[in-house]
């Protein structure tokens, strides 16, 4: 059961709520079947599980010709929806999902760079949702924007009822009492100029976005050692990103993004959650290299990040990249690593296959105040790949189907 549950945590989805750009202000309008996997190991202490693996499929007029069906597929966990293309008039549409799986609402427990495993739990969900999604400048379909007044701004309304469930873990304490179960209503709204793609290299990307986001718990209230800790009723979330991505025609590619955000009556579950390299793991990565995924809780915070590329073959097929991030952040109490600045520095590799459906990225990162065994200093390494269907066309499976013939099984046999 340890080993089935090990392998489940490594291929479960860190939640998108409809990851990448397009898809969370407007219903996505490019056609999309892509695997993605990322893992973060840290080569100091013992942090929670850092990992993802999900297949991100998007399908434009599919099952009618007016709706597109997204979905977000991973082992244990699923995120869906389906879009109604200008369903109340040109520029608004509908999109109504359902998700749910295991491990979405699980908790980990760390502070001072320790992992406590017997004040962390196993948390699973399901759900519904419905939204609004409003394009003030909408273009014909297929076409691109030619200038920066003609990117795309958006609205987007969703109100969504979920159910978290909690469970022990093998190593939870018998003295630890876990949440409720917990029913809860959440709407989040926001504008949104510009966006990005879900995918780990798009070549441009610019936006300016802000949100604000309500949760409504139904079953608010202490848990934990003799009620040490609360969820609290009506946790408030306010937050914005100015990101640019671009890539030169000498190949060298930039990106840089600006987040920040504040809040109110945040809790353990609403705190915002900062660390670590993953970038799909969710929908606003706020990575800082060299920490554990989600190590820092934070009430608010500013983070600063940058990532250069730099071609090494003429190619362009290996490139060598730097990342690096900075943020000042309000600790959540209990949480406090000492000073507000938290920063890390990393670099590494990546691979891009002639076709364009392999891409592969591997890297080390530093967090300088990452506290580990007391000190400051915390290293990891981490793999993030992305394989697309469509650019593959089929390849795959015809190398696949060619090796399973009979000319090549007489190797196997005696």
């Amino acid at each position: 059961m340890k080993w089935v549950r090990f392998w489940f945590r490594s291929l479960l989805i860190i939640q998108l709520l409809a990851a990448g750009s397009v898809s969370q202000a407007q219903i996505d309008p490019d056609r999309r079947q892509i695997v993605q996997v990322g893992y973060d190991q840290p080569l100091e202490g013992r942090g929670p599980l850092a990992a993802y693996a999900y297949f991100y499929w998007n399908e434009p007029s599919y099952p009618w010709t007016n709706t597109t069906l997204r979905a977000v597929i991973a082992p244990t966990y699923i995120d869906s929806e389906l879009g109604f293309k200008d369903l109340l008039g040109p520029g608004t549409s509908v999109g109504v999902g359902i998700t749910g799986g295991g491990f979405s609402d699980s908790y980990a427990e760390v502070r001072q760079g320790n992992l406590y495993e017997d004040q962390s739990f196993f948390g699973a969900s399901m759900g519904i949702n419905a939204s609004i999604y409003h394009t003030f400048n909408p273009r014909e379909p297929g076409e691109r924007p030619t200038s920066l007044m003609e990117v795309p701004l958006q609205f987007m309304l969703r109100n969504s009822f979920q159910g978290a469930f909690f469970s022990d873990e093998k190593d939870t304490s018998p003295f630890f009492v876990l949440p409720e179960n917990q029913p809860y209503y959440n709407v989040r709204t926001g504008f949104r100029w510009g966006g990005r793609e879900p995918l780990l290299y798009p070549d441009a990307a610019f936006e300016i976005s802000g949100w604000y986001e309500l949760s409504e718990r139904f079953k608010p209230g202490p848990y934990g050692f003799a009620g040490d800790r609360s969820i609290t009723a009506s946790p408030q979330l306010f937050w914005g990103r100015m990101l640019f991505i671009r890539k030169f025609t000498n190949q060298i590619r930039l990106e840089f993004s600006i987040t920040g955000g504040g809040s109110k009556d945040a809790d353990r579950f609403s705190a915002y959650r900062l660390g670590g390299a993953l970038p799909l793991g969710a929908e606003f990565p706020l990575m800082i290299p060299g920490y554990y995924t989600q190590e820092i809780s934070a009430t608010s915070f500013a983070l600063v990040s940058g990532y250069f590329q730099y071609p090494i073959t003429e190619d362009g097929r290996w490139e060598i990249g730097v990342l690096g991030a900075a943020a000042n952040v309000r600790y959540l109490p209990g949480f406090s690593l000492g000073k507000p600045w938290n920063s890390g520095l990393g670099g590494g590799f990546s691979y891009h296959s002639p076709a364009g459906n392999w891409h592969i990225l591997v890297g080390y990162g530093y967090g300088f105040n990452a506290i580990r065994n007391g000190e400051p200093g915390g290293s990891s390494i981490g793999i993030a790949m992305q394989y697309d269907f469509l650019q593959d066309k089929g390849r795959i499976f015809r190398r696949i189907l060619n090796n399973m013939g009979p000319s090549n099984w007489r190797g196997l046999l005696p």
